[in-house]
């Protein structure tokens, strides 16, 4: 109702932490409610949206979903292509990703427009990335305030990414065996996917695994 009514927006596909959120159990179940899909997607590139949806299909199953709460729509694309993501075998990960970040920023790019993120913390920290920069670049682990210093690159993990966006987004950890990350139950490899979900689309134009 317009008098004392919740208004509540998300994208459930991006639903990635383990908490209890169920609205029937406080009251608002669907003859409480209004629902409203929003379905275009603005910030992604088709190419990177197309990738990251079809990750989505792959692992969050509907009836996994479903019990989640999670919904996942077929999005509407944006029509702006750009690069398709890919994906690059090395066996140095940190100069590769470096090396790919430095040919941005030597285009004209903003520091802060690049990030470099790491999927298993254990296997390459946050620090190993910022150590590995080549001499001249700064960086940054990931803040609120990231956009205030446009030299920067910035630096983090998956986990943290959600709610942040940029033109252009590398992940590392991403090696046989590295992800999902050892110690994840059977069951709950779809997580990561949806995790990995996040990461990708939080690049605008271009997304390396």
């Amino acid at each position: 109702e317009p008098l004392n009514g919740l208004f509540l927006t998300g994208d459930t596909a991006q639903k990635i932490y383990t908490k209890d959120f169920d609205l029937p159990q406080v009251g608002l179940g669907p003859g409480n409610r209004i629902n409203r899909s929003i379905l275009k997607n603005y910030r992604n590139s088709r190419q990177i949206l197309e990738a990251a949806h079809l990750l989505l299909e792959s692992y969050a199953n509907e009836a996994t979903a479903k019990h989640e709460g999670i919904t996942v729509l077929k999005p509407e694309y944006a029509q702006r292509d750009g690069a398709r993501p890919f994906a690059c075998e090395t066996n140095n990960p940190l100069k590769a990703a470096w090396s790919l970040a430095g040919e941005w920023l030597a285009s004209g790019y903003p520091g802060f427009s690049v990030c470099i993120a790491t999927a298993n913390p254990d296997v390459i920290s946050v620090r190993d990335i910022r150590d590995g920069a080549p001499a001249g670049i700064n960086t940054s682990r990931l803040t609120g305030d990231y956009q205030m210093r446009t030299d920067v690159v910035v630096v983090s993990d998956i986990y943290n990414i959600k709610g942040f966006e940029f033109s252009l987004i590398i992940i590392v950890g991403m090696g046989a065996g590295e992800f999902p990350p050892k110690g994840v139950p059977a069951g709950e490899v779809w997580r990561e996917a949806l995790r990995l979900y996040v990461a990708m689309t939080r690049g605008r134009d271009e997304v390396c695994l």
